[in-house]
């Protein structure tokens, strides 16, 4: 997989925030291949080795986006583009205990236009969830 570069990333984000993606295949297809490539991206901004995190696509139905999960130790991940919190789409990230933690801790959000505009600073929102998560003291879900 060709890894995406920041125009792309830019692209990207203008397309989530205009696109028909339910009930559009095409569109459906080229949003889960560039967000697989975004996550894929997030990981290696975020220092994870190939084999320190889960990367998974679900095509979901017809009616919805589909999402991409990014899923670490400490992090997961889920791109897609269902919600929007009249600014715009969004997308959920949140830290977690380990890679069989579904539920986590406190979801964040991130605008996808943010990601456009400052990815770098939602890298570092997900690292600071990540690293928050490794602290927590209690024990990992097994």
């Amino acid at each position: 997989m060709k890894p995406i570069t920041s125009a792309e990333i830019s692209a990207l984000a203008r397309f989530v925030a205009n696109a028909q993606l339910s009930y559009h295949e095409e569109n459906k297809a080229h949003f889960l291949r560039e967000t697989r490539r975004l996550a894929a991206r997030f990981a290696t901004e975020l220092t994870l080795g190939p084999s320190q995190f889960d990367l998974r696509v679900n095509s979901g139905g017809i009616a919805g986006s589909g999402d991409v999960t990014l899923h670490a130790d400490h992090l997961y991940v889920s791109l897609n583009a269902e919600i929007d919190f009249g600014r715009g789409r969004a997308f959920m990230f949140r830290g977690c205990r380990s890679r069989q933690d579904y539920t986590g801790l406190g979801n964040r959000w991130a605008l996808w236009y943010d990601i456009g505009r400052d990815f770098s600073g939602v890298v570092n929102a997900m690292r600071v969830a990540m690293n928050e998560a490794a602290a927590v003291s209690c024990p990992p879900v097994a």
